[in-house]
């Protein structure tokens, strides 16, 4: 008889490495070592098949089989292998977890998920484990318990908001060097700084939200082991120091005010607070399936905000005169003037004929047109259609950083043609059939 237990730690090790790779966003390399995984367990399995009155071990080693067969997209396998261990006698725990199981594998089966989406799946899985489930509930019953949309999208703005913000900081703390927190480099931690849905459910409505920060890059410096720590860490601090805590206890706003400076407060906390003082929803923290309330968040007072979101003074106005930032938006004949010094928020659209950068040039075969958002003082474009995300403090910045950006991917998908993902390629095709291009 074969040393069962060393081929099981052996599957075991190789299924961790699986694991890292999968935090490494290294898909193919998690799918190979999960199929190593699988081909031993199953070989240990395979050992007490006919041996009844193992258990749980027999079980236990089939459900290890069986799921990492899952994990590498060999449905059909996982399905042989669950059945076999119900043939067993497995403990009751067991049993449910074979047949839960067995439903996902069924699944897979019906919609003939390919390898590849099983590694998808097991990324969002992954990012599941680190997120905060958000809850959100009317306070009144208008329209039953379902939350007006305008609601939703409010609060996730903030929380989005401070995200930005808190990633912000933090960078700002880690690296003092110049160069490190160039504004080029600050732009690209901000856009870069995107919260992700990985679940939702409605009946008022809930979402667990998370970041993937390892996919932050800045090429000067993504690969210190400074900006290395500073990617873990960093959607689980934004959880602890701005999702998860109590506003209203005395020791969370001394720690605050200890932690940091009125002008990081007011960056990191303004956009969030906002949304918690509002009167027409209310906020809690959940299990995993929106079931059970962790705690839930009370509304924020006049008194809790301006600890938290400290107005902070002007400065004096220069000898150049007013400190009002005008920035004239036009379309076609029409024309119209923002003061971003009288804004919070504000969100229009500009079009675009034509892209250019300093060589090259692209028309649009139609006018095309980018939202442009401008919150707390940076104007951001979070284009879906070309998959450019930016910011800059400056209107006229962005409107120039956006055509460069465009025309920079445009070269690169196709220098790359033959090695384009299948979101790459749309992109590729989506602009081969709506511009025309100069080179």
């Amino acid at each position: 008889m074969k040393d069962i237990r060393s081929i099981h730690r052996k599957a075991i090790d190789l299924a961790k490495q699986a694991k890292q790779s999968l935090d490494e966003r290294d898909m193919e390399q998690y799918l190979a070592l999960s199929k190593q995984a699988f081909e031993l367990e199953r070989e240990a399995a395979i050992e007490l098949v006919n041996d009844f009155d193992s258990e749980p071990t027999r079980s236990v080693l089939f459900r290890s089989a069986a799921t990492l067969a899952y994990n590498c997209g060999l449905y059909t396998e996982a399905g042989k292998l669950i059945f076999t261990a119900l043939e067993g006698k497995p403990h009751t725990e067991i049993k449910t977890e074979l047949n839960a199981l067995l439903l996902q594998v069924n699944m897979a089966l019906s919609l003939s998920m390919a390898p590849q989406e099983a590694a998808q799946n097991a990324y969002i899985l992954m990012l599941r484990d680190k997120a905060v489930n958000i809850k959100i509930e009317p306070k009144t019953h208008k329209y039953s318990n379902a939350v007006v949309v305008n609601q939703i999208v409010d609060f996730l703005r903030n929380v989005q908001n401070s995200y930005k913000g808190f990633t912000e900081v933090m960078y700002r703390k880690l690296f003092s060097n110049e160069e490190d927190v160039s504004d080029e480099n600050i732009v690209k931690i901000r856009s870069g700084s995107n919260l992700i849905a990985v679940d939702v459910a409605f009946g008022s409505f809930g979402i667990s939200v998370v970041s993937d920060a390892q996919i932050m890059d800045l090429s000067n410096i993504a690969y210190t082991q400074d900006f290395i720590q500073f990617r873990q860490k960093l959607f689980e601090e934004f959880a602890q120091d701005v999702l998860l805590p109590d506003y209203n206890s005395a020791e969370f706003q001394s720690t605050t005010n200890a932690k940091y400076t009125s002008e990081e407060k007011h960056i990191i906390y303004s956009p969030i607070v906002n949304a918690l003082q509002s009167s027409e929803y209310k906020v809690s923290i959940t299990d995993s399936g929106f079931k059970k309330i962790i705690k839930t968040h009370p509304t924020i007072t006049r008194d809790v905000k301006q600890i938290f979101a400290p107005k902070l003074e002007k400065p004096a106005e220069d000898a150049t005169g007013t400190l009002e930032q005008k920035y004239i938006l036009r379309r076609g004949g029409k024309s119209s003037t923002i003061l971003t010094e009288d804004l919070d928020y504000a969100e229009f659209k500009v079009p675009y004929a034509e892209a250019n950068d300093e060589e090259k040039s692209i028309s649009f075969s139609g006018e095309y047109e980018v939202k442009v958002i401008f919150e707390n003082g940076i104007f951001s474009i979070s284009d879906t259609t070309y998959n450019i995300n930016i910011e800059d403090n400056e209107f006229k910045s962005i409107q120039k950083k956006f055509a460069s950006e465009l025309i920079k991917k445009y070269t690169e998908l196709l220098q790359n043609r033959a090695n384009l993902n299948a979101d790459e390629l749309e992109v590729l095709t989506t602009l081969e059939n709506n511009t025309m291009r100069n080179w």
